[in-house]
């Protein structure tokens, strides 16, 4: 939906101020996405240090409460945060479940991801599964990596390796940098997939390229294996 408000207003953070007094009263009519929209300037608006949080949660929560996904999640991650409004993780979850329950992928990881910790309610693996399953599927990155791991570990779920490597690979393929290295080690200990030294190193360049130290120090490592 963030895309959907850049479509209709382009970049929130480089609106000048006839532009913002256009959403400003857009917003002010009751209108839900212009509401969201100016949640995001107020929040990033010259960077998150100078941004506007408890005006923004003011706007979020307007639009949240017409049933607006995006800014149900925002409510979300606000709460948990503490930023803006007084820190309450059942709140965070309530609105990340409202969102979660309208198909909204980051939601679906955020709740999966209160679930796996027993942030604001309490822990539990398969329901943590469930909700991060259903982001994965729609391309969220992050819960294509935590699926994987969850596969891996067998936590909340019957242990699969060859499923692990399928989600880690699909989070691998979107450039995800942890992802990309965490693949390279199931390819280097043949964790649901052949072992495959050559594919192991190309994914472990990938990541270090990004700077993902993990990735870098052991590469570092294996050039001075090789050059020894």
């Amino acid at each position: 939906m963030e895309d959907q408000v850049t479509y209709y207003y382009g970049d929130v953070e480089a609106l000048d101020e006839s532009e913002l007094a256009r959403i400003r009263s857009e917003a002010e009519r009751g209108d839900a996405e212009a509401q969201y929209a100016l949640g995001l300037v107020l929040a990033r608006r010259d960077g998150v240090k100078h941004g506007d949080w408890a005006e923004a949660v003011k706007w979020y929560r307007l639009a949240a409460e017409q049933g607006y996904a995006a800014a149900q999640h925002e409510m979300g991650v606000f709460c948990a945060m503490g930023s803006g409004v007084a820190q309450d993780p059942q709140q965070a979850v309530r609105w990340y479940r409202k969102a979660a329950e309208q198909g909204y992928s980051m939601a679906q990881f955020e709740l999966g991801h209160c679930y796996a910790c027993g942030f604001g309610i309490e822990k539990d693996d398969v329901e943590s599964f469930k909700w991060c399953r259903k982001a994965a599927e729609q391309g969220n990155v992050m819960a294509q990596m935590q699926l994987g791991a969850q596969y891996a570990n067998g936590i909340g779920v019957e242990q699969d390796d060859v499923a692990a490597f399928e989600w880690m690979r699909r989070a691998a393929e979107q450039g995800d940098a942890s992802a990309q290295y965490n693949l390279a080690k199931m390819y280097a200990q043949g964790r649901g997939i052949p072992k495959d030294e050559r594919e192991c190193d190309r994914l472990l360049a990938l990541s270090a390229n990004q700077g993902f130290r993990p990735a870098m120090e052991v590469l570092g490592y294996l050039d001075n294996q090789s050059s020894e």
